[in-house]
């Protein structure tokens, strides 16, 4: 017989050679039933595990901080890479050789999902990049563009009244420093975000002259600006923090270097707390006249305070029963563990602040806080066994004179 009749009987002729060709392609089932009985249930579960979608990865991190070497060759190998999809923070700061073009192209077109973006000191990108990233960056949250001399406030003002974050009040890290903001412009700006601002940074802007205007504009965000730069800026003085003290009551970090009219933060700590008295006597004014309405507020308090994590100052494990027992305590531990809550970090490097001056500080800040004490316990606030040790009561306050060069005054 020739090879072909062979292989012909092989296969069972004509008729059998249709028939498997059917059987393939049928459906997963059929395929199992040829070999024994399974359970059509079964079968069915086990194909809906086969089409399970994996999970998303989760963002990474990269930085090419003062990479001199970078350039169109390593932004393409990037893209082809397609190692986009997996960034949500990009760092490009001091990356002198990029342009508009290689932005846009490699980065606003392969990177969808970046929610903090550097461009600090890029000397050679404009506002049109800024344009590119409103439209193609939609899950951005936090921009830095300090130093890029060739983007202007306005490039700021499209970006924040273009981009879809915005109006989900999500881009909320806005640090612009070197550009030359003028009242008008910062204006603009927190009409934009005062509601939900978290950092901004307008450093080296020496059109902003008037200490009062700055304060009167900075209070509509005071509620939510944790983050400050107001860095070489020539109207912030002693007069100046002491007000911001009382109005940005979530601060926790400022910049304040190479402000020479600053020469101490006695002001600034003393309105700080200054608030948190005010605000403790009027909730006990209304724990007198309505108990229950009190109550509530100490719980949803204590619900705000547990949502917040380490990083962020909360203590993530108070309980009711630990509300219940501190009610009534007067100026005790609860008390200053929220106080402590409101650390303060300041970056005064090139200030007129001297580690004289923040010892004068610390001694005032804490002969305050026990004249308070006393009068609270004298007042029947609460007794003094259950009143905080005087050891305790320590500013909370950190203020970098000078780095060193360890680099402890980056924050973000």
């Amino acid at each position: 017989k020739s090879k072909k009749d062979k292989k012909y009987e092989d296969c069972g002729g004509q008729d059998s050679m249709q028939q498997n060709v059917k059987k393939s392609s049928g459906t997963k089932k059929r395929k199992h039933s040829s070999t024994f009985y399974k359970d059509p249930s079964q079968e069915e579960e086990e194909e809906d595990e086969e089409y399970v979608s994996p999970p998303k990865p989760k963002g990474a991190s990269l930085s090419f901080h003062n990479c001199a070497s970078l350039s169109r060759n390593t932004l393409s190998s990037m893209a082809q890479a397609n190692i986009g999809p997996y960034l949500s923070v990009l760092d490009l700061t001091g990356v002198h050789s990029l342009t508009d073009d290689l932005f846009v192209r490699y980065i606003v077109n392969h990177c969808k999902c970046i929610t903090r973006l550097s461009l600090k000191n890029c000397r050679k990108v404009t506002g049109l990049s800024l344009k590119a990233v409103s439209m193609g960056l939609p899950q951005l949250q936090a921009i830095d563009v300090g130093g890029s001399f060739n983007i202007q406030p306005k490039d700021i003002l499209h970006l924040l009244k273009y981009h879809p974050n915005t109006k989900k009040q999500l881009l909320n890290e806005i640090y612009a420093s070197g550009l030359g903001w003028n009242e008008t412009t910062l204006s603009t700006l927190l009409s934009y975000t005062s509601s939900f601002l978290r950092g901004l940074s307008i450093g080296f802007s020496p059109l902003l002259h008037n200490g009062s205007t700055l304060v009167s504009l900075l209070s509509s965000c005071g509620s939510t600006l944790e983050r400050l730069g107001l860095h070489f800026i020539d109207c912030v003085d002693n007069v100046v923090l002491g007000e911001l003290g009382g109005v940005l009551k979530e601060l926790c970090v400022l910049d304040i270097r190479g402000c020479g009219g600053v020469s101490s933060l006695s002001g600034m700590m003393e309105t700080r707390f200054e608030y948190g008295f005010e605000n403790e006597e009027e909730e006990d004014g209304n724990h007198d006249h309505d108990g229950k309405k009190m109550k509530k507020k100490k719980k949803d308090k204590k619900k705000k305070r547990n949502k917040k994590g380490w990083s962020e100052g909360g203590s993530g494990f108070d309980s009711e029963e630990d509300d219940n027992n501190n009610e009534d305590e007067g100026f005790g531990k609860q008390q200053i563990e929220e106080m402590h809550q409101r650390h303060l970090f300041v970056l005064a490097r090139y200030s007129g602040i001297t580690k004289k001056s923040l010892e004068e500080t610390r001694r005032i800040h804490k002969y305050v806080l026990q004249e308070r004490q006393l009068k609270d316990s004298s007042g029947g606030g609460g007794g003094s066994s259950n009143s905080a040790p005087l050891f305790m009561l320590e500013l909370p306050l950190t203020c970098v004179l000078d780095g060193e060069g360890t680099g402890v005054g980056i924050r973000r």
